[in-house]
């Protein structure tokens, strides 16, 4: 009858993965590199998550720390968005490479970190659309 509510099946599933990561990552290249100053050196970011970053060591050792600032340019802001975040260096690889997290990053900080690296995936899409 038309009362009756039908029974409906749910079907779950999972997705099991061993990427332990729980931000987006990008990562970058010649052709769009990003530079951050950390311990008075410059260095090119290789990757950067809402978490942490990975670039070419250059004379760092295994719990550095410092602040660095962030210039995020976004294609709807006038101005680059500045960020201060303090950075840890956790691990150098075989390769030298520094990787490093954020320590007492604002949820906020995270978001708008998120965003950019959205907005580089998109720009990244639209580029290899043209080639």
């Amino acid at each position: 009858m038309f009362w009756k509510k039908k029974k409906t099946s749910t079907e779950n599933f999972t997705h099991k993965s061993s990427d332990k990561r729980g931000a987006f990552r990008f990562e970058f290249n010649k052709d769009n590199s990003f530079e951050i100053e950390f311990k008075d050196k410059k260095f090119s970011i290789i990757d950067l998550s809402a978490t942490g970053m990975s670039f070419k060591n250059n004379g760092l050792a295994i719990g550095d720390y410092g602040i660095s600032k962030f210039f995020f340019e976004f294609s709807n802001h006038k101005s680059p968005v500045l960020m201060e975040l303090e950075i840890q260096i956790i691990k150098i690889n075989k390769n030298n490479i520094c990787h490093g997290i954020y320590k007492n990053c604002s949820e906020d900080n995270k978001e708008m970190i998120h965003k950019y690296i959205l907005e580089k995936q998109k720009e990244k899409i639209r580029a290899n659309k043209i080639k």
